[in-house]
C-alpha cells in the first residue's frame, strides 16, 4: 500500500481506511508496481507492507482492458459475459449517471465469492480490497526497508530518487509549439 507518512502513522494505529475512489471502485488499494512511487501524485509517499486475512480471493482481469466493466463480467461468467454485460449496459445497471456504479460491479463481484479484484499490468499487479479489515499493516519496526518488487528501497533511497528526478525536470527546456498559421478565408463583407 503506497501512503503518505503521516497516513501511514494512522493506519499503523487504527488500520486502513477504505479509498471512496478509485480506479476499481471503493476499498483499500495494493500493488507491487515500483514505477507507482514516482508518480507525482505520491511524492513523499511510502510503502506499507501488509498482510491480508486468510482466503482472501481477487477476481482477476487484465489491465489493459479498454472496458473494465465488461472485463469483470467476462471474468466473473465466461462465454456468457458479453451477453450478461449487454443486457445489465441496457438496463443502465452499470452506467446508470455515466460514470461506472463501482457499487453495482463490487456487489457482482462480492456475490461470486471474492473480497476484491486484481488487475494484472505489464509492470505488476495492482488490487484492490473491498473490506478494509481483511488488510493489516505491518507494524513500523517489522519495515525497517520499504519493499517493492523484488528489490528493496529504503526511505531515504526513495527521496533521493525523486529529488535526482525533480532536478532532471527542472533542466529540461520547456516545449514551445508554434502557433499554427491562421487559414485563409474568404474576405469579410
Amino acid at each position: 500500500h503506497i501512503s503518505s507518512p503521516e497516513n501511514a502513522v494512522k493506519i499503523r494505529a487504527g488500520g486502513f481506511v477504505p479509498s471512496s475512489t478509485g480506479n476499481l471502485g471503493q476499498g483499500v488499494y495494493l500493488t507491487d508496481v515500483p514505477s507507482a512511487l514516482i508518480h507525482p501524485r505520491f511524492k513523499g509517499a511510502l510503502s506499507i507492507e501488509v498482510a491480508l486475512a486468510p482466503n482472501t480471493r481477487f477476481l482477476r482481469i487484465r489491465g489493459n482492458e479498454p472496458n473494465t466493466p465488461h472485463a469483470i463480467f467476462r471474468a466473473l461468467y465466461g462465454a456468457e459475459g458479453t451477453r450478461l454485460y449487454d443486457e445489465a449496459h441496457a438496463a443502465r445497471k452499470i452506467f446508470p449517471e455515466g460514470i461506472v456504479d463501482w457499487e453495482y460491479l463490487q456487489g457482482l463481484v462480492k456475490d461470486a465469492g471474492y473480497q476484491g479484484i486484481e488487475e494484472t499490468h505489464a509492470a505488476g499487479l495492482q488490487r484492490v480490497v473491498f473490506d478494509a479489515t481483511r488488510v493489516k499493516a505491518a507494524p513500523a519496526a517489522a519495515q525497517p526497508r520499504v519493499r517493492l518488487g523484488p528489490q528493496g528501497f529504503t526511505a531515504e533511497e526513495i527521496e533521493a530518487s525523486l529529488a535526482k528526478l525533480d532536478e532532471q525536470m527542472a533542466k529540461q527546456k520547456p516545449v514551445v509549439r508554434p502557433k499554427p498559421a491562421p487559414v485563409a478565408g474568404p474576405a469579410p463583407s
